[in-house]
């Protein structure tokens, strides 16, 4: 196939495409590939389209230097990088340094009530390697977490499954996974 090779990534029909050696996600349609504007191939624009849904996540913190200490060194382990602090807000968010998007976010609930977790809730962080998944569980137990599971496989959610379970110190429950066996994503 021209511009190398294809294969579904299971999200509503994102595929995965190889060009020079790198993968890009690109949305497949009847008609083939979605092709960039013609102005922008003349101009020499390239923008790979990445799948995602997410917007962004926030959890609540009923104490937020607290919870910045605790994100900021779990964020640091797994390639994150802090893309906003407003201490007065307060909030903070961070993003993959390859995208602007999604953005994890902690802060003060909007509603000025206390925050509190949810039974059944949890956000699941991706790792680029399963070392990333060890040292992040580690700094969340170092850093006041509390464990909700090791960092291991989980073969059966699939074979190269391998995460870690914790809760902040606000009580939200995360999960930080690799899906790879090699373990190299790109940020």
């Amino acid at each position: 196939m021209p511009g190398g090779t294809l294969r579904n990534v299971g999200i509503c029909g994102f595929y995965e495409r190889m060009r020079g050696g790198k993968p890009y996600i690109c949305r497949a349609e009847s008609s083939g590939f979605r092709q960039q504007s013609f102005r922008a191939r003349l101009m020499g624009i390239h923008r790979p389209r990445v799948a995602t849904m997410i917007s962004h996540v926030f959890l609540g913190t009923g104490d937020f230097d607290r919870a910045f200490a605790f994100y900021s060194k779990v964020m640091a382990e797994l390639g994150l990088r802090l893309k906003f602090c407003d201490a007065d807000k307060p909030w903070a968010g961070w993003v993959a340094e390859t995208a602007p998007r999604p953005i994890f976010v902690i802060g003060a609930p909007f509603d000025g009530k206390p925050s509190a977790p949810g039974n059944g809730q949890m956000v699941g962080l991706l790792a680029p390697s399963r070392e990333a998944v060890r040292r992040s569980y580690t700094a969340a137990l170092a850093l006041g977490g509390i464990c909700e599971g090791e960092p291991g496989l989980r073969p059966h959610y699939h074979p190269d499954y391998y995460g870690a379970y914790f809760r902040d110190t606000d009580g939200n429950k995360l999960c930080v996974c690799c899906h790879d066996p090699q373990a190299n994503y790109p940020r």
